[in-house]
């Protein structure tokens, strides 16, 4: 039996490679390039330290003992999986994600609020005595068979309303997935 690598293919048409290698490959690079901006030590500033311990019961003990109610002093958390931190935000300031947080919750808001007027007036006009006022030719149609009047009474505006609700978490979510 052989042993076959695992392989990837870094872009649409490029060859397949050995992902081992070409990931430590990757890794090295990224290495140096870590180790040249250390030389150089010129880092930008952040609120954000990341403390390590030996001893699990030290973090611990570290953890308990150093809080505090105000942003001027020293509030202590114990640290994410490293993979489970965005990186790019660490260097946001604190005042900065309040003012993000609070945009997102006002968008939102928005959102909520323009978005229950369409569905406000598709779940009237999908009721059966507002289909039977405005279209009375589709009103008579639908008073000939028991069923579609049941699947129209009952049935419609739910499934109209759960679609229209399924659209908007693709709307909110097409433009995190890309």
């Amino acid at each position: 039996m052989t042993i076959r690598c695992p392989t990837l293919r870094p872009g649409w048409f490029k060859p397949k490679l050995d992902a081992i290698a070409h990931l430590n490959d990757r890794f090295k690079e990224a290495d140096e390039m870590v180790r040249k901006r250390r030389r150089s030590g010129k880092f930008k500033a952040t609120h954000v330290a990341f403390v390590t311990f030996d001893k699990m019961s030290s973090a611990q003990v570290a953890a308990q003992s150093i809080l505090a109610p105000s942003l001027t002093e020293c509030l202590t958390h114990p640290a994410p999986e490293p993979r489970d931190i965005v990186w790019s935000a660490v260097s946001y300031s604190p005042a900065s994600l309040v003012v993000r947080e609070w945009i997102v919750f006002g968008v939102m808001g928005l959102l909520l609020f323009f978005w229950l007027i369409p569905i406000t007036a598709l779940a009237s006009l999908l009721s059966y005595k507002e289909i039977k006022k405005t279209v009375p030719w589709l009103g008579e149609l639908i008073d000939k068979n028991q069923q579609i009047r049941a699947i129209v009474q009952n049935l419609l505006p739910s499934v109209v309303i759960v679609m229209l609700n399924a659209l908007l978490l693709l709307l909110l979510e097409g433009p995190i997935m890309q």
